[in-house]
């Protein structure tokens, strides 16, 4: 009889293990979102070095994004955002320990992603791509920076400088446009998921998305793929190595964490929304099945 008890305690405690197994539900998904992140960063900051088209470099962009997620499909969940493992949370999809684990994996993955960028660059090149990706903002013309490289830059001047007369307004637009692309690129990778698709299907839902955003805002102050953790990493990189006071780095910061905020807890809510609905049309099908059923059964009884 011990004996019994014995093994039956523990093939109980083998179950336990194989329910949760701390290396592949917490180390694992740890160490791919810190990969992942730190190429997505290297890669897409790549993108900035020849100078293309805005287009062009969504379209980049929108591919790395795509290889990524398709190839650390089988080992993670495939964030390399913190705007998506929040919404994950907040969607009571993953759990807080991991979500925090995962977020600081991205933040220090991205930094260091940064990190190996900078390392390839010369001073001159330095300075030229982080301006182009509006990280470096000069104190004279920190908002047409830019556009240096088009042909009508000195209207674009023009119609900045009357722009900027009503900092409010010029903030207000730039904030409800980002937070639209935001919120977009964040509900085309989760809400696939709610469908059960295939990770090639919902990669090419975010690559589609990433494309879109970037062709719809050339202003972007979160051009930088909508990613959080690469725009806090590309701006802790400018303040270690720039020392021109001729450039600042932390102006609008604000103004990129609150619409990071802003968009996940909408698409939270409309993702919990849309879940709540779906799960009560299902319980009432349930039950008009059940009494259709028992009205069956009551008529060959």
């Amino acid at each position: 009889m011990t004996t019994i008890n014995a093994e039956n305690i523990q093939i109980n405690q083998q179950r336990e293990q194989q329910q949760f197994d701390p290396w592949s539900r917490i180390y694992i998904p740890w160490l791919s979102e810190f990969i992942g992140t730190m190429l997505f960063v290297l890669f897409c900051n790549q993108t900035y070095w020849a100078y293309l088209l805005i287009i062009t470099i969504g379209l980049f962009e929108a591919t790395i994004l795509i290889a990524l997620l398709i190839s650390f499909a089988n080992i993670s969940c495939c964030y390399f955002n913190p705007a998506l493992i929040i919404t994950s949370m907040l969607c009571l999809g993953t759990p807080l320990l991991l979500g925090i684990s995962i977020l600081f994996a991205q933040f220090f993955g991205a930094f260091i992603g940064a990190l190996l960028f900078r390392s390839i660059l010369s001073n001159t090149a330095f300075l030229d791509i982080f301006s182009h990706l509006s990280v470096l903002k000069t104190i004279e013309r920190s908002e047409v920076l830019q556009f240096k490289h088009l042909e009508n830059e000195e209207n674009l001047l023009d119609n900045f400088d009357q722009f900027s007369s009503s900092p409010f307004g010029g903030r207000l637009q730039v904030f409800l446009l980002e937070t639209f692309c935001s919120s977009i690129f964040i509900f085309s990778q989760l809400f696939p998921t709610l469908f059960r698709q295939t990770i090639i299907e919902i990669a090419i839902s975010a690559g589609s998305a990433r494309l879109f955003t970037c062709s719809l805002t050339f202003l972007s102050p979160l051009g930088q793929s909508g990613n959080f953790a690469r725009t806090l990493a590309n701006n802790l990189i400018a303040t270690i190595f720039i020392r021109d006071e001729n450039y600042y780095v932390w102006r609008y910061f604000h103004l990129h964490l609150f619409i990071e905020i802003c968009s996940t807890i909408l698409i939270a809510a409309m993702l919990f929304k849309y879940a709540k609905n779906v799960s009560a049309n299902n319980n009432v099908e349930l039950n008009a099945n059940t009494q259709i059923r028992q009205g069956l059964e009551r008529k060959i009884n």
